[in-house]
């Protein structure tokens, strides 16, 4: 988590591992990459 004035990043990495991969082309392990923004409400 990161700050930046009053925005808040989540950044995320997450390895996924395969269990059954059979075949040419077929991934082993693959990552997904995540970013979430949360921004303050506005004044009302």
């Amino acid at each position: 988590m990161v700050k930046s004035k009053k925005v808040i990043y989540n950044i995320f990495l997450e390895p996924q591992f395969s269990i059954l991969h059979e075949g040419a082309g077929q991934p082993k392990v693959q990552f997904f990459v995540g970013i979430n923004l949360q921004f303050p409400k506005g004044q009302e």
